[in-house]
């Protein structure tokens, strides 16, 4: 039997149209600015006006005579350079030091079209219409577009071991100590239950420093977390279907050796995220839903159901299971009981990102 892990990544909700308003907010009651003077400035002050002779009022015939001119030319504005879609130097690194990248709003499709892990991996373990794991539900992932229609931030990393401890004052990973012959600190914090990831965004978010700030924690939604990872992207990967490269983007089951790996050490996508696909699945937002059943601008998922969603595969997963379209229900608090049933056997899945928006 196999025992699954999970941990995040953290998105900011925050209103983040604007970049002046990703810093502190105004004290209540305070008065608002003062309107700027009138008054010029010393050194600019204007010249007392010269009288004007009868010569200078009166014009010459030779000026008299000459046709109007022209009026003058607009001033032609030079316009502003375009940068690529998926091009910001905006970011974020909040107060306990995690760095969050910035998720222009746009429009994508979401999903797979059904032959597309037969393009990826010729013995693709997924089983669309079956049930899935012995869950007994199917696992939809007909394509259809989506939009999103407001800026986020998205955790450039999962959120690590280190991070974790220095917040909840614990570390429940399985991969650190006598498992990894090292300093776990970078690697993704793994054995975390969807609740477990809620209560790290909830405590992050109630950070004097956060609330200054006006940022607000939690996990992206499947359709926040699918268009981050595409990062436009329509092909199977972030970088199209070409799988040949996924070693370079990506622990999986040809390189991963049944365990994590410290983040950040893999090529990002072009949004600047790492290990979107494998290394360790990342706990979404709401519960799991058929597409069909869901809006197309901001879905959310269900509020209600048996299923939170993990996503991005893990580093035993096979190439089909990293695509940016696989999802995999799983219950919520799936991990709480197999604490203390876990042996070498356990896949490296569960991780989690955060961000705000």
């Amino acid at each position: 039997m196999k025992y699954w892990l999970c941990g995040f990544v953290l998105l900011i909700a925050c209103g983040c149209g604007d970049a002046a308003k990703y810093g502190p907010k105004a004290q209540k009651g305070s008065s608002p600015p003062a309107a700027p003077p009138t008054a010029v400035a010393a050194d600019a002050v204007a010249p007392p006006p010269i009288a004007e002779t009868p010569s200078q009022r009166q014009p010459s015939a030779q000026s008299a005579a000459a046709p109007p001119s022209a009026p003058p030319a607009p001033v032609q504005t030079p316009p502003e350079p375009v940068l690529p879609a998926w091009t910001s130097d905006k970011e974020v690194v909040n107060s306990i030091g995690m760095k969050f990248a910035f998720i222009p709003k746009g429009v994508f499709t979401r999903g797979a079209a059904e032959d597309e892990g037969i393009q990826v991996d010729s013995q693709l373990e997924r089983r669309r219409g079956a049930g899935l794991s012995g869950l007994g539900t199917t696992v939809d992932e007909t394509p259809h577009e989506v939009t999103l229609s407001r800026d986020y931030f998205l955790g450039v990393h999962e959120v690590t071991q280190a991070q974790f401890l220095k917040l909840m004052g614990k570390n429940p990973s399985m991969f650190q100590g006598d498992r990894i012959n090292g300093d776990s600190s970078d690697y993704p914090v793994d054995n975390v239950t969807w609740p477990d990831a809620v209560a790290f965004c909830q405590k992050l978010s109630e950070l004097p420093e956060e609330k200054a700030a006006g940022r607000v924690y939690r996990l992206p939604t499947e359709a926040e977390w699918e268009y981050a990872c595409r990062a436009g992207s329509t092909g199977a990967f972030c970088f199209r279907d070409y799988v040949a490269q996924l070693p370079v983007y990506a622990w999986f089951k040809a390189n991963g050796e049944s365990t994590t790996h410290p983040v950040g050490q893999k090529m990002p996508n072009d949004l600047g995220l790492y290990d979107m696909h494998g290394n360790i699945e990342e706990w979404c937002n709401g519960f799991y839903t058929n597409y069909k059943d869901q809006p197309l601008v901001d879905p959310q998922g269900d509020a209600y159901g048996k299923f939170r969603v993990v996503r991005g595969g893990n580093s035993i997963s096979p190439p089909g299971k990293c695509r940016s379209a696989v999802r995999r229900p799983c219950y919520e608090e799936n991990l709480v009981t197999q604490l203390s049933f876990q042996d070498q056997r356990t896949t490296p899945n569960g991780s989690f990102k955060q961000g705000f928006w």
